[in-house]
């Protein structure tokens, strides 16, 4: 997270609490701060984050890290309607909660999964007007999304 402050004045940028700021490649360089009284920007990790502005004592960072962007998986139901996927192997989510086997989205809701494995659907949907299978999105007829 970039933050600069022309006034020195972060500490007393509000309050901040009960996040979480996950960067499983790059755990170490979650801030990067900028002031006018620094000669350039400082990196900080979120325990010295914490410490310099006194915020986010309740907040956490990744639960693990990962070796590349390939073993961070967005996944999100953009339905009505719930929708669920099988998961080939248990993954982390980012509150490091262990999730396996089928995962069940309400709808319009999305979760992010650390590690290496296969997310699927576990099956089509129909619903309002649009048909999701897999990879492919048809609307009114139309193929709006591969």
């Amino acid at each position: 997270m970039y933050i600069t402050n022309g006034s020195n004045t972060i500490p007393s940028i509000g309050t901040l609490n009960y996040n979480y700021y996950a960067r499983p490649i790059a755990d170490n360089t979650v801030f990067e701060i900028s002031q006018p009284n620094q000669a350039g920007n400082e990196l900080k990790t979120l325990a010295q984050w914490k410490t310099f502005s006194g915020k986010d004592a309740n907040s956490l960072g990744s639960p693990q890290s990962v070796a590349s962007d390939n073993y961070i998986n967005f996944v999100y139901n953009e339905t009505a309607i719930a929708k669920s996927f099988t998961l080939s192997t248990s993954l982390k989510d980012i509150t490091n909660t262990t999730r396996s086997g089928t995962l069940t989205l309400q709808p319009y809701t999305s979760v992010t999964l650390l590690g290496n494995g296969t997310i699927t659907p576990a099956s089509s949907y129909t619903g309002l007007n649009a048909t999701y299978n897999k990879k492919l999105v048809v609307k009114k007829g139309k193929v709006i999304k591969h």
